[in-house]
């Protein structure tokens, strides 16, 4: 009796055994299959991203500014400038605003598309009408950009939350312009310089008609 209970005890424990080594063996292939079936995901991510086009900056509209600046010449009697723009600035926006005093205004982006230099003509314009165009500002120095002497207003006296960091303007015949933005004054002469020679010739032009009448 006591040998057929140990046979038995053995066969059990063999038995045993042989599940334990079952059952780990297929936890151990659940384990790979699991690993391979997460590699295959990841395998699909990759190519999925792979082939979905990366995101860029949606490109800015043509604005055809010389053309509406010619409409609004014909509309209200005066040349607005245009700056050249050969140069790598680009242009966000165009527009006249027929408000007390008519505006033309033209939002130029720098080169490097990380400022702003804003136009602004009015063409009845004075330097009471540019201090409210930035909100009370006033001229406190004055900057000769290619013989074209510019008033640089105090944009920190007049609101310390604006987004302009810097504006200059000048008269020009019977109004006046201003250039203003989040650009630096060299960036901001820079744009002055390329509306210089139209200056110019509109202040010529003026003289002329003076010496005329």
């Amino acid at each position: 009796m006591a040998n057929g209970a140990s046979d038995q005890q053995a066969a059990e424990d063999i038995a045993a055994q042989k599940a334990a080594r079952s059952a780990a063996y297929r936890n151990s292939q659940n384990v790979r299959n699991l690993i391979i079936a997460l590699g295959v995901t990841l395998l699909i991510v990759v190519v999925v991203m792979l082939g979905v086009p990366r995101g860029t900056s949606p490109e800015r509209p043509e604005i055809d500014v010389a053309a509406i600046a010619d409409n609004a010449e014909e509309a209200y009697g005066h040349t607005p400038l245009v700056a050249d723009l050969s140069t790598g600035w680009g242009v966000n926006a165009a527009e006249v605003s027929p408000s007390t005093v008519v505006s033309w205004k033209v939002v130029h982006l720098t080169p490097d598309e990380k400022d702003y230099v804003t136009l602004v003509q009015g063409f009845d314009g004075d330097e009471t009408w540019a201090a409210q165009e930035l909100s009370g500002a006033r001229a406190d120095d004055t900057t000769t950009i290619d013989g074209v002497e510019w008033s640089v207003y105090d944009i920190g006296g007049a609101q310390s939350d604006s987004p302009v960091s810097y504006a200059i303007g000048t008269a020009l015949g019977d109004g006046y312009v201003l250039l203003y933005g989040s650009a630096p004054a060299d960036t901001t002469a820079e744009m002055a310089s390329l509306l210089s020679d139209q200056i110019h010739d509109s202040l010529a032009a003026g003289d002329q008609e003076e010496d005329a009448t």
